[in-house]
């Protein structure tokens, strides 16, 4: 059996009611030692808590287990791992944790959702200047008239003036949006 577990690609750790690993698999010895001792320590920790988690929901609602993700981090990196604690039926309590690392998945999503914000902000953007660009063709085609005295300056004044205002009233709105959003 221990042959077919360690070709699983998946950590599988068994604990007994102590919590004590009495099991660990050659996937689980890969992923602790590519921890720091320091973040193998808090992965561990996390997991015994979970195995405990995991016997006392069992002893209250007999529910076969609990999913938890866990992300530990420092200075220098970061990782997600979904770890599982089931119960095995037996005569002693023992709990069967599955560990996967889940940071390239993790990571993937908040780059995707970085994408998508970007993409909005884009858009938005794009929006806003299409806006700006009616009013101040119309103020440059007021100046260009001016330029060439062709009407009466006072009328032009007032319309690049009103135009100048809508650009203003535009690039307002558009700043205030992520104050909005924040909130």
């Amino acid at each position: 059996m221990a042959d077919i577990l360690d070709n699983v690609p998946l950590g599988i750790l068994v604990y007994n009611e102590k919590p004590e690993l009495t099991y660990c698999n050659r996937t689980g010895y890969a992923l602790f030692s590519q921890l720091g001792s320091s973040r193998a320590s808090s992965l561990s920790d996390q997991l015994k808590a979970l195995v405990h988690e995991s016997l006392i929901t069992n002893d209250i609602t007999n529910d076969s287990g609990m999913d938890k993700l866990i992300h530990l981090h420092d200075s220098n990196h970061y990782s997600v791992y979904r770890a599982t604690g089931n119960i095995l039926h037996t005569t002693n309590p023992y709990v069967m944790v599955t560990l996967r690392d889940e940071t390239i998945n993790t990571r993937l999503k908040q780059t995707l959702l970085k994408a998508e914000n970007l993409s909005v902000v884009g858009q938005m953007a794009v929006g806003t200047i299409t806006r700006i660009i009616n009013p101040l063709t119309a103020a440059h085609g007021m100046c260009q008239m001016l330029i060439n005295n062709q009407g009466e300056p006072g009328e032009f004044i007032g319309i690049i003036g009103q135009e100048l205002e809508l650009i203003k009233k535009i690039i307002d709105d558009f700043t205030r949006l992520p104050g909005k959003h924040n909130n």
